[in-house]
């Protein structure tokens, strides 16, 4: 039996999640799906239930089968592939074996910030993972070893956390100061010890400073001298007055301010053409966005919902533009052909979360396909609902052009065989 007539017969035996059949992958590539591309939110398919009793039951299978692959799929997916919540998950995953090596191998690499953690410690005590009884063992000492490098910043940033706070992570797991700076900073976290008593971590002595002031120069010099992130500073300050927002927007980081860019015009920040002059500069360097290894789809968010609100400055709507295009070159590289078929039938309607927001998956399918186009040569792009839809896109054109276009196909079923029947016509 040939390797095409086995994959068939497979697809006989196999079915999708509405019944019809289908292609199924090795296990390997199954993990390497759900880890770079999934979530544990429900799809227009698959309820989250169904979706997370899946993704737990392949990355079980595959750490029983080969403990170092999965580990080494798990830090490909947070390092370069830019996911949270599945390398998560698949560390707590990787707890539950006799062999803790990979587990602490890989943790250490996928938990870096607060809300990390704390997704951690909920996965953990969640009992959704089989063999992992709460929260206890090598999983608390891996927390243990994420606090001995806990800066004050993040733990400032950590302040803002809802269901699982700072102060539950170093409670739960029992962690041990290494130094009298260390000391003070699980003290205030955890409440033990007084704000006024702070004295070797100067971002908290700011910060307590900043909840007691009232006068906005007062604000604006301790947001500077502390360097205090956004959501701590909205988080103590009642009604920031223009000042204080001024100053968040002169020290926000290039996430921080595509994400918050909104925010800044409704507040009025943006009516002053210095500010308007402060957000161009900081959103044209090339070499910024690189760093923050902002993508495409970061920079399209902002520049539609920025693009959306009464008065936008035309200077800012151009300059997201140019870092879309800009942000292209944190994209993968994949050399000789490639084919992208972005899905755009009925179903790809649907907006990408469920928070409020307009960005459908069509849209993101269609960003990352024209941001490939770019970005590598010999690319061929074949949209499908139910048969390939074509259309002639040229990688000169902007991304956001092309992205549009895209976006704007279809709206019919799915038949997942159409790109390959097309290039099996075309012998590609």
């Amino acid at each position: 039996m040939t390797t095409f007539e086995q994959m068939f017969a497979d697809c006989l035996q196999n079915t999708n999640a509405e019944g019809f059949p289908a292609f199924t992958h090795d296990l390997r590539d199954q993990a390497r799906n759900f880890l770079r591309t999934g979530t544990l939110s429900g799809t227009f398919y698959v309820s989250a239930t169904t979706l997370a009793c899946e993704t737990v039951n392949v990355l079980c299978r595959l750490a029983d089968q080969d403990a170092n692959v999965l580990c080494e799929e798990t830090i490909v997916a947070r390092t370069d592939g830019y996911m949270r919540t599945l390398p998560i998950l698949s560390v707590v995953v990787l707890s539950g074996l006799k062999d803790k090596s990979f587990f602490f191998r890989a943790v250490a690499q996928v938990l870096r910030v607060p809300r990390d953690v704390a997704q951690f410690i909920t996965i953990c005590k969640s009992g959704l993972v089989p063999g992992v009884q709460g929260f206890g063992g090598c999983r608390i000492k891996a927390v243990q070893n994420w606090l001995d490098t806990l800066s004050s910043y993040h733990a400032i940033k950590g302040t803002s956390m809802k269901e699982m706070t700072m102060a539950d992570i170093v409670r739960l797991s029992h962690a041990k100061p290494n130094s009298d700076v260390q000391r003070e900073l699980f003290g205030w976290v955890s409440g033990h010890v007084k704000p006024a008593r702070v004295r070797l971590n100067q971002q908290i002595v700011c910060l307590e400073a900043l909840s007691l002031a009232t006068d906005p120069c007062k604000q604006v010099e301790l947001i500077r001298e502390g360097r205090l992130p956004y959501e701590a500073v909205v988080s103590v300050v009642t009604s920031p007055l223009m000042p204080v927002w001024e100053a968040l927007l002169e020290q926000a980081p290039t996430f921080n301010l595509l994400r918050n860019l909104r925010t800044f015009a409704r507040h009025g920040v943006l009516a002053n053409q210095t500010n308007v002059d402060l957000v161009v500069e900081k959103l044209s360097r090339p070499d910024v966005l690189v760093q923050a290894r902002i993508l495409p789809f970061q920079c399209y968010a902002a520049w539609k919902a920025y693009s959306e609100i009464e008065n936008a400055d035309p200077r800012i709507v151009a300059v997201l533009s140019d870092a879309i295009e800009q942000s292209v070159c944190n994209l993968p590289f994949f050399d000789g052909r490639v084919v992208i078929a972005p899905d755009v039938s009925g179903s790809m309607g649907w907006t990408y979360t469920n928070k409020e927001g307009t960005t459908s998956v069509a849209e993101i399918a269609g960003l990352f396909s024209a941001g490939l186009l770019k970005r590598c040569p010999n690319v061929r792009v074949l949209p499908f609902q139910e048969h390939v839809i074509n259309i002639a896109l040229n990688p000169r054109d902007s991304v956001l052009s092309n992205a549009r276009r895209i976006a704007e196909l279809g709206g019919g079923g799915t038949a997942l065989c159409a790109p390959i029947e097309r290039l099996t016509q075309d012998h590609d």
